[in-house]
């Protein structure tokens, strides 16, 4: 995203292993070196996991392992490092509503040394990475835009809303073939219970499968995804 101060409330980086390979010594390993920017831990339920065969995965084809997630959380609740058996994500996301975003780069270069960590304690992650994805999260606030319902007005481009239009929801997926992904896109209205403002919610989702030998691999695919998801997020909305 090229704007100095995109309105991005969240960006997710996400791995998926094809073998459970983070168990509790891991974790434990993990959190010891961590533990002084993640300052608690949570639990959740875990995530579901896409079924890939042949190198392919079909969006739709998903199953739901047993255990949990456990969630390392910063002590400014703006980072998170999340896990289980066979996946990891890492989150930056405003916490208050006011933090400005870090860039890309920042929250990347973050990601890549945790990954190296992990790569320390678990020798063979880089090559049984089967899947990656990159999710931003923007919050368009439309009372700061001037606009008084969610008629977009020109707001968006290539998509047209009448403006007596009172609630968006909106979801599809592209393949991008050359990458061998997918192209998540979700949006919705909401009002904001923190200001009361009226606001729009885009989520965009980049994720494929693909082979790795090592970290800079997994970086040049994340940094193709992120180009594409600009190019998306700007061709949306162009005058952001």
């Amino acid at each position: 995203m090229v704007n100095s101060n995109p309105p991005i409330n969240e960006l997710v980086i996400g791995v998926q292993l094809d073998a459970n390979l983070i168990g509790n010594a891991e974790l434990f390993t993990l959190y010891e070196r961590f533990k002084s920017k993640f300052t608690r831990i949570e639990e959740s339920n875990t995530l579901p996991t896409f079924i890939i065969r042949d190198d392919i995965f079909n969006f739709n084809n998903q199953q739901l392992l047993p255990g949990t997630r456990k969630i390392f959380v910063s002590e400014k609740d703006n980072a998170l490092l999340q896990l289980q058996s066979n996946k990891f994500w890492y989150n930056w996301r405003q916490s208050t509503g006011t933090e400005v975003y870090p860039g890309y780069d920042k929250i990347k270069n973050e990601w890549v040394s945790i990954v190296n960590e992990l790569v320390e304690i678990i020798s063979n992650l880089c090559s049984s990475v089967n899947l990656i994805e990159l999710t931003y999260v923007d919050m368009i606030d439309l009372t700061y835009r001037g606009l008084t319902n969610f008629g977009t007005g020109d707001l968006f481009a290539n998509i047209e809303f009448s403006d007596k239009t009172k609630h968006l929801e909106m979801f599809d997926i592209q393949e991008i073939i050359e990458n061998k992904a997918y192209l998540y896109r979700n949006i919705n209205s909401a009002n904001r219970k923190l200001d009361n403002s009226n606001v729009i919610r885009l989520e965009m989702t980049a994720r494929g499968s693909n082979k790795f030998s090592n970290v800079s691999d997994m970086e040049s695919n994340l940094n193709d995804f992120h180009d594409i998801l600009s190019k998306e997020f700007y061709s949306l909305l162009p005058n952001l």
